[in-house]
């Protein structure tokens, strides 16, 4: 593996640390503020307090569950056919539908996240509010959403390469699998025949026998 593989490597395994270091962060962080610093209407405040902890709730269960099946998947050496890449290569390998899925639930949280944190700066306005609490959470989705497609669009790139090479590693087996005759031997789909010869033999007066129809050939 050369340096860029190693970078990507990194890159995506600093990617999960950050989403997970970044959503546990923002959970530890506003779950004891509560809705201090949020203005006075309750509601909104709540909905944006609730909102922070269930969207990074489901990055937290995302990247956890994610590490556990491939940790498991080591285990049983079923993430690598051929352990041709090292370690690190072969735990992040084929997670470019991963990434995807949390590059949609960055576009989903940063959407929510900023238009709950616009629309309490309108209701409530700049004195009644807490601008750093919004901008740091509001931040570190960002910041989740724009590693998350770099890590998208490089794995998707290195998985197609690493395909290639799997699928040139394993198709010449596959092609001594295949029965090498098939083409050439043909099977005879027409039945055996046999000749059937009617002969009207008819003796004339004159002793001379009549011309015999011609020869039919019937099937078996």
């Amino acid at each position: 593996m050369g340096a860029i593989g190693k970078t990507k490597v990194f890159l995506w395994l600093g990617t999960i640390i950050l989403m997970l270091a970044g959503s546990l962060a923002m959970i530890i962080y506003n779950k004891p503020l509560q809705l201090d610093g949020l203005g006075s209407k309750t509601i909104v405040g709540q909905v944006w307090f609730n909102a922070v902890l269930a969207l990074h709730s489901i990055y937290l269960i995302g990247v956890g569950f994610e590490l556990i099946s491939r940790a498991y998947l080591m285990m049983v050496g079923s993430t690598c056919s051929e352990q041709r890449r090292g370690f690190l290569c072969c735990f992040v390998y084929s997670m470019s539908i991963w990434w995807k899925l949390m590059m949609i639930l960055g576009v989903v949280s940063s959407i929510v996240l900023c238009g709950l944190t616009a629309l309490v700066i309108v209701l409530e306005g700049f004195a009644k509010i807490k601008i750093i609490r919004l901008a740091v959470t509001d931040a570190v989705t960002l910041v989740q959403l724009f590693f998350s497609v770099i890590c998208f669009v490089t794995s998707r790139a290195t998985q197609k390469i690493q395909d290639e090479e799997e699928e040139a590693l394993h198709g010449a087996k596959k092609q001594e699998l295949q029965p090498t005759n098939s083409a050439t031997s043909t099977p005879s789909s027409a039945p055996p025949c046999y000749i059937v010869d009617e002969k009207k033999d008819s003796a004339s007066p004159s002793g001379e026998s009549k011309d015999s129809e011609p020869s039919a050939i019937m099937p078996a």
